[in-house]
C-alpha cells in the first residue's frame, strides 16, 4: 500500500513540475504577448483586464497541444525518458492538460461576461492553481496502471539490479552475475 501512494505521489509530482516548467518558460518567454494583443486591441479598458486569464489560459492550451504533438521536443526539454511514464502516457497527457486549459479558457471568459468584478477577481485569482492541481492528482490517478515498473525508470543496469534485488549482492548475498564454484575452478588443463 505505501508503495503504491509513493508511486502516485511521484507521478503526480512528476506531471506537476512538467507544469510548472511549462508554465515558467512560456510565461518567461512569451509573458509580453498577451498583454501587448490586449492592449492594442482593447486598452486597459476593466473588459480588457476580465479578457486577459483567457488569453493567458488559451496560450498554454496551444503550448500543451504543440507538446503533445511535438514529441521530441517534450522529451529534450522536459527530461521525459527518466519518468515513471512511457511516451504514448505523455502525449495522452498533454492532450488532458489542453482541455483543461481550454475548459479554464472557456470559464474565465464566462466569468468576465457575466459575473461582476469582484467575484471575477476573486475565482480566477484563486480557482485556477486548485483546480490544477485536483485535475492533477485524477491525472495521477488515472494512469497508475501505466507507470513502467520501478526497474524500467533506473538509468544503469546496477540501479534496476538494486531496485529487484534489494542488494548489489542479489538474494541471499549472492551476485546474480557471479559464475557457479564449477566455473571459476575449471582450468581446462584436468
Amino acid at each position: 500500500m505505501i508503495t503504491f501512494f509513493r508511486r502516485y505521489a511521484k507521478a503526480s509530482l512528476s506531471i506537476l513540475w512538467r507544469v510548472f516548467q511549462i508554465v515558467l518558460i512560456g510565461g518567461v518567454i512569451f509573458n509580453g504577448a498577451p498583454d501587448q494583443i490586449f492592449q492594442h486591441f482593447f486598452g486597459l479598458t476593466e473588459f480588457g483586464i476580465k479578457l486577459e486569464p483567457v488569453l493567458r489560459a488559451t496560450y498554454f492550451a496551444l503550448i500543451f497541444l504543440m507538446l503533445a504533438f511535438w514529441r521530441s521536443l517534450a522529451r529534450t526539454i522536459l527530461f521525459e525518458k527518466s519518468s515513471l511514464f512511457a511516451d504514448e502516457v505523455w502525449r495522452e497527457i498533454y492532450l488532458m492538460l489542453f482541455a483543461w486549459a481550454l475548459v479554464l479558457a472557456t470559464l474565465d471568459a464566462f466569468l468576465a461576461l457575466y459575473a461582476p468584478t469582484e467575484i471575477w477577481l476573486g475565482i480566477v485569482r484563486s480557482t485556477p492553481f486548485l483546480l490544477l492541481l485536483i485535475y492533477i492528482f485524477l491525472i495521477s490517478f488515472r494512469y497508475q496502471g501505466k507507470l513502467k515498473p520501478i526497474a524500467d525508470v533506473h538509468a544503469s543496469p546496477q540501479d534496476a539490479e538494486l531496485a529487484t534485488y534489494g542488494s548489489p549482492m542479489g538474494i541471499g548475498g549472492i551476485a546474480p552475475s557471479a559464475k557457479s564454484g564449477a566455473d571459476l575452478h575449471d582450468s581446462g588443463d584436468g
